[in-house]
C-alpha cells in the first residue's frame, strides 16, 4: 500500500474527525477507509474496465455513505426543532405568569438548542456538497465505463472532458466550503477537536477528486465511435435470427431495469436530501426575520449603544448569508434531482418498450 493512507494514519496522536456538528454527522475514521482507495503496486496491471468498476464503486460508497449521514441529520435536526417548540411553548406560558427568573432560563435554553440546530444544518450543507458531486462524478464514470464497447464521438469526449474539469472545479470549492464551515462550527465545540485536510468529510472530497482524476486519465483510452453499419446475419435461419433477438433483448431489458433502479435509489436519496435543505431554509428564514426585528427594536429605542448595534448589524448579515447559502445549494441540487427523474422516466419507458418488443418477438418465435 501506499501514500492514501497518510490521509487516515495521524501523526501523533488519533484525531476525531471534524464536522460543524454536535455529534450525528460526524463521518467516521472507518467510513473514510471505507472509502480510501488502498494503492497496491500492482495497480497498472488492472484493466481499464477494472478501474472503472472500481471508480464507480468507490464513488457510489461516497454518495450512500452522505446519504446515511443526511438522514441521521434530519432525524437530529427534527427533534431539535421540537425541543425548540417545546421552550417556546414553555416560555408563553411562563409570561403570563410574570416568572422573569424562569422566562430568562427558558430563552437562553432556547438560543443553545437554536446554535445547536444552527450546527447541524451546517453539517448538512457540507454533506449536500459532497453527495451532490459524488453522484455526478458517478455518472461520467458510468458514461465512461459504458462507451468502452461502442467508443465515443469526438462531441461526447468533449463534453466528458468539459464536465470532468467543471466537477474537478466544483471539488475543490466544496473542499475550501467544508473546511469554512468547519471551523464555524469547530469555534463552538467544548471538545476542541482540531481542524484543518485531516477532517474525513474533507479526506472524502479528496478521495472523490482523486477517482475524477484517474478517470481523466482513462478517457483518452476509449477508442473513437465507428460509423459502420451493421451487417446483416444472413447466416442465421429466420428462427435461429429471432432466439438471437430475444436473447439480446432480455439482456437489455435486465441492464435497464438495473439502471432504473439504480436512478430510483439515488433519487430517493436526493429527495430526502432536498428537504433537509428545505427545512434548513424554513430555520434560517426565521432566524433571519427575527434577526431583522431585533436590529428593528433596536433603531427605534432611541438607545445610543453602537456597539451592540454593530452586533445586531453582523447577525442579520450573519443570517442572509446562511440563507442565501442553502438557498443557492437547493438550487443546484433540484436542477440535478430532475434530471435524475427525467432519465428514470426515459429508462422506465424504454424498458416498456423493450418488453413490448420482446413478447412480439416471441410470438414470432412461436409462429402466432
Amino acid at each position: 500500500a501506499s501514500g492514501g493512507e497518510d490521509l487516515l494514519e495521524p501523526e501523533a496522536e488519533p484525531q476525531r474527525p471534524v464536522q460543524p456538528v454536535v455529534s450525528v454527522g460526524d463521518v467516521s475514521p472507518k467510513e473514510t477507509e471505507a472509502l480510501e482507495v488502498v494503492w497496491e503496486d500492482d495497480e497498472d496491471d488492472l484493466s481499464s474496465s477494472e478501474k472503472l468498476q472500481r471508480i464507480k464503486a468507490t464513488l457510489w460508497q461516497s454518495m450512500s455513505m452522505c446519504g446515511t449521514r443526511v438522514a441521521a441529520l434530519r432525524a437530529r435536526t427534527q427533534n431539535l426543532q421540537l425541543t425548540m417548540k417545546a421552550i417556546a411553548d414553555a416560555n408563553l406560558a411562563v409570561k403570563e405568569t410574570g416568572q422573569t427568573m424562569l422566562q430568562g432560563n427558558l430563552e437562553e435554553e432556547y438560543e443553545v438548542v437554536s446554535r445547536a440546530l444552527s450546527l447541524e444544518y451546517a453539517s448538512l450543507l457540507s454533506f449536500s456538497f459532497v453527495q451532490r458531486l459524488s453522484l455526478t462524478s458517478f455518472y461520467l464514470a458510468d458514461v465512461v465505463s459504458g462507451s468502452e464497447k461502442d467508443g465515443l464521438t469526438p462531441e461526447q469526449r468533449s463534453e466528458i472532458q468539459e464536465s470532468l474539469v467543471s466537477t474537478d472545479a466544483g471539488l475543490q470549492q466544496a473542499r475550501s466550503e467544508v473546511l469554512e464551515l468547519e471551523e464555524a462550527g469547530g469555534e463552538q465545540r467544548p471538545r476542541g477537536a482540531p481542524l484543518g485536510p485531516r477532517s474525513a468529510l474533507v479526506r472524502t472530497v479528496d478521495i472523490v477528486k482523486r477517482e475524477l482524476g484517474t478517470l481523466s486519465q482513462l478517457l483518452p483510452g476509449i477508442k473513437e465511435q465507428e460509423t459502420t453499419s451493421e451487417q446483416p446475419t444472413t447466416q442465421l435461419n429466420i428462427g435461429e435470427q429471432l432466439k438471437v433477438k430475444a436473447v439480446n433483448l432480455k439482456n437489455e431489458i435486465t441492464k435497464t431495469k438495473e439502471a432504473a433502479a439504480l436512478m430510483a435509489e439515488e433519487t430517493g436519496m436526493l429527495e430526502s436530501l432536498e428537504a433537509g435543505l428545505l427545512e434548513a431554509i424554513a430555520f434560517f428564514a426565521k432566524e433571519t426575520k427575527i434577526a431583522q426585528l431585533a436590529l428593528l427594536g433596536f433603531g427605534t429605542s432611541g438607545s445610543g449603544e453602537s456597539g451592540m448595534l454593530r452586533d445586531l448589524q453582523n447577525e442579520v448579515k450573519v443570517q442572509r448569508d446562511r440563507l442565501a447559502a442553502f438557498e443557492s445549494e437547493r438550487e443546484v441540487l433540484s436542477n440535478l434531482l430532475q434530471t435524475v427523474r427525467e432519465e428514470k422516466a426515459m429508462l422506465d419507458d424504454k424498458c416498456n418498450d423493450l418488453e413490448k418488443q420482446l413478447e412480439e418477438v416471441e410470438m414470432q418465435n412461436r409462429g402466432e
